[in-house]
């Protein structure tokens, strides 16, 4: 028997209170079974959890999914109702999150960060700001996006998110936990690598808005 082939999937889900976006691949078991590798873990979510499925690369309609199984990042799930397929490339279009971000080094780095949050910008007198992709997987724990070498794993960095409905940017600082080198079929201008950060410090101001565009983005969908 042939092996069910695999297609690349965005994953939308508010369950269990911890608004997330993440993309992954999926492989349909049965037309009413799918199994999903994701790339980052669900452990939160439990049996009878719905999610929204977006198939970027296929002709395949958005699909509303009951989660029944859940192993880290592996996922299984039962189809509920399936949408027509759209044109609009989802995430790309609704989970744009425009940001920059500076890393910040060495002895007082944590103390500077803190002050910055604050509102202070005693920590920005030399460095360059680095604005990666807007197109990006995000939650409100962290943050993977394409941007360049810049960063190495455990950077601290500041970082100012100018999200929908506030003038000013918001502040928030993330540790960077990964990085991959991106193929060169990946690549963007200057966006050679994917990094993943873990927020450090998040303030509810912020936090509300990550909630808030996840929130929006799961209503565009149902």
């Amino acid at each position: 028997m042939s092996e069910e082939p695999t297609l690349s999937v965005n994953l939308v889900t508010t369950a269990g209170g911890r608004p997330i976006a993440s993309d992954g691949h999926a492989k349909f078991r049965s037309s009413e079974v799918i199994e999903l590798e994701m790339s980052v873990s669900f452990d939160h979510l439990n049996d009878g959890s719905k999610v929204i499925l977006s198939f970027p690369d296929a002709e395949l309609p958005r699909m509303e999914a009951i989660v029944r199984e859940v192993s880290g990042h592996r996922l299984l799930c039962s189809t509920q109702r399936l949408r027509e397929a759209e044109r609009r490339d989802y995430p790309r279009l609704h989970a744009g999150v425009p940001l920059r971000y500076r890393a910040i080094r060495g002895a007082g780095s944590y103390e500077l960060s803190c002050d910055w949050i604050e509102g202070s910008d005693a920590p920005l007198k030399e460095g360059d700001w680095v604005s990666p992709d807007e197109f990006m997987n995000f939650s409100v724990t962290g943050l993977a996006f394409h941007g360049d070498d810049s960063v190495q794993p455990d950077d601290l960095l500041l970082i100012e998110l100018q999200l929908r409905g506030h003038i000013d940017p918001l502040r928030a600082t993330a540790r960077v936990i990964r990085i991959f080198t991106l193929e060169e079929a990946e690549r963007d201008g200057h966006h050679t690598h994917r990094i993943a950060v873990q927020f450090e410090n998040l303030p509810d101001s912020a936090h509300r808005a990550l909630s808030d565009l996840t929130l929006d983005i799961q209503d565009s969908l149902f």
